[in-house]
This record gives structure tokens, C-alpha cells and sequence, in this order.
């Protein structure tokens, strides 16, 4: 008779279950132009460990679900695209 081995499985990092949402605006051209992009968090505060290692000029905005909304586009319009 063979014995069977049971694994245990051993947990080493623990997250809080909440799942999130985020949308990168983004634009460029045929050229290979591109101007940097607007990141959109879930959230009422913006978590600075979230920018860490950032491409150069991106932005952030924070909105209640992680969508883009009339005043985040007009502020990436504004902003970056002119």
C-alpha cells in the first residue's frame, strides 16, 4: 500500500480581497509620437507606492470607479494633448 503525501501550501503574502479598478489614457501617432499618459485609479486617495518607477510626465487621477469622467479628460485634454 503507497502512502500519499499531503502538500501544504503555505501562505506568504496576504492582499485585502478588494479588487480594483484602472484605466490608462493613452495617445501617439503614426510617427511613433506619444505624449505621456493619464493613469485612473479607484479611489479617493492617491497611494504614492502606485506612482513608484512612473514613465517620466504621467498624471493621475482618482475617480470613483477607476473610469474617466468629463473633468479628468478635460484636465488630460488641457494638460498633456495641448
Amino acid at each position: 500500500m503507497l502512502l500519499q503525501q499531503e502538500v501544504q501550501k503555505k501562505v506568504t503574502n496576504r492582499a485585502s480581497g478588494k479588487k480594483g479598478q484602472v484605466n490608462i489614457m493613452a495617445c501617439g501617432n503614426a510617427a511613433g509620437q506619444a505624449i505621456p499618459p493619464m493613469v485612473i485609479f479607484d479611489a479617493k486617495k492617491l497611494n504614492h507606492a502606485w506612482t513608484a518607477n512612473k514613465v517620466p510626465g504621467t498624471k493621475y487621477g482618482l475617480s470613483n470607479k477607476g473610469w474617466i469622467n468629463t473633468d479628468l479628460f478635460e484636465g488630460w485634454l488641457v494638460e498633456l494633448f495641448f
